[in-house]
């Protein structure tokens, strides 16, 4: 059997999201959808997402090209100053879904969006971070940093199973990456009540579905292939 060639798979995948590319927003351009709920948006052609960006912006990354490189860093800095960064605010951490629509006309806002981006920027640094110019790796620790601070202030429970294990990766590389020790003990210790609750219920908890249990093996993997 051929072995997956998969650099090819990554470049032509990125090269399909060519024409996807906004460089006047600096972010990916998609086809409205919606799952009925956070969004108050109810009617678009086409929105730009802050997690298929930061996701498309790592793929760039990882083709290892100059030539998309500056377009990756132009996505992660455009996408980093839609963080709310006012402590004061039950949504700091976080970032809109789309561009189009800030977090206070969310209804309500994901509280998981802090894991979500916060993954994309950690891998991001992790696999890249010598690539970065300085500026943009510091604006890109205090993203972390401030994900790190929301996911932790929400402390979501190991019954969450997928946002549990996210949560405990994103906290657990930034405290590696950025020698955060309280971050890398929380990332741990998460994954630890995990393990128990799921040892008990020997089953994931959330759902108990095929789908899920499929995306909290592939989070699972992820840890065991960045630590």
């Amino acid at each position: 059997m051929e072995a997956l060639d998969t650099r090819r798979m990554l470049l032509r995948l990125i090269q399909s999201r060519e024409t996807h590319y906004n460089p006047q927003v600096r972010m990916l351009t998609s086809p409205f959808s919606s799952p009925g709920y956070h969004t108050t948006i109810k009617k678009a052609d086409f929105i730009h997402s802050t997690r298929s960006s930061l996701i498309y912006a790592l793929g760039l990354l990882d083709t290892e090209l100059e030539e998309y490189e500056q377009r990756a860093f132009d996505i992660i800095r455009q996408v980093i100053s839609l963080q709310d960064t006012d402590r004061s605010r039950s949504t700091f951490g976080i970032w809109p879904w789309f561009y189009e629509e800030p977090l206070e006309k969310m209804s309500p806002p994901d509280w998981n969006w802090a894991d979500f981006c916060g993954k994309q920027l950690v891998l991001s640094v992790l696999r890249h971070g010598h690539r970065f110019p300085d500026e943009l790796l510091n604006d890109v620790r205090r993203a972390v940093y401030n994900a790190c601070d929301a996911i932790m202030i929400r402390n979501v429970g190991p019954n969450y199973t997928n946002i549990a294990i996210m949560g405990a990766f994103v906290t657990l590389i930034a405290g590696e990456l950025y020698k955060r020790e309280d971050y890398r003990t929380y990332g741990l210790e998460r994954l630890v009540k995990l393990r128990a609750f799921t040892q008990e219920r020997q089953a994931f908890q959330e759902y108990n579905s095929p789908p899920y249990t499929y995306i909290a093996i592939l989070e699972l993997s992820k840890i065991a292939v960045e630590t």
